[in-house]
């Protein structure tokens, strides 16, 4: 128990007096530059953290306001789509309309086609009677004029 008391007293004195080793006084000292190193890159790495979060903010900011711009320009191209489809309809079935009026158009000029056919047929046997009536008076008019007179004035 002796021994143990006194080295505790060796090592008392020594604690109190402090150890002049060099080697632990530059130990010591590269100690503490390191620590205070350290504490300047913490700082550092606390605003490289507080930027990188800022940045992080404005990028979720960015992707929000772009997720909105493309969901408007999407809900814009959905409205011009919808118009163009229903303008689209409306123009087929204008289309479709005159189709009809066309064909209709066509029946029509067709029938009027056969009529006036049958009409220039009626001109041309029309004429050819007007021709054969007029072959017809020519000759009677001939043969009346070389026929003899008669009394009660007759031709």
């Amino acid at each position: 128990m002796k021994k143990i008391a006194l080295l505790s007293a060796v090592m008392a004195v020594v604690l109190l007096t402090g150890c002049e080793d060099p080697k632990l006084t530059a130990c010591q000292e590269e100690k503490a530059d390191l620590q205070t190193q350290m504490e300047g890159l913490q700082g550092q790495l606390q605003k490289a953290q507080a930027a990188g979060e800022k940045k992080q903010a404005k990028i979720d900011e960015l992707e929000a306001e772009n997720t909105d711009i493309q969901r408007k320009a999407l809900e814009s191209i959905r409205i011009v789509m919808e118009k163009q489809n229903a303008a689209n309809i409306k123009a087929k079935k204008k289309l479709e309309v005159e189709a009809e009026m066309v064909k209709e158009l066509q029946q029509q000029n067709a029938k009027l086609k056969q009529a006036q056919a049958a009409d220039a047929a009626k001109v041309q046997e029309l004429e050819q009677k007007t021709a054969e009536m007029q072959a017809a008076l020519k000759a009677a008019e001939e043969a009346a004029e070389e026929a003899p007179a008669d009394e009660d004035g007759m031709m």
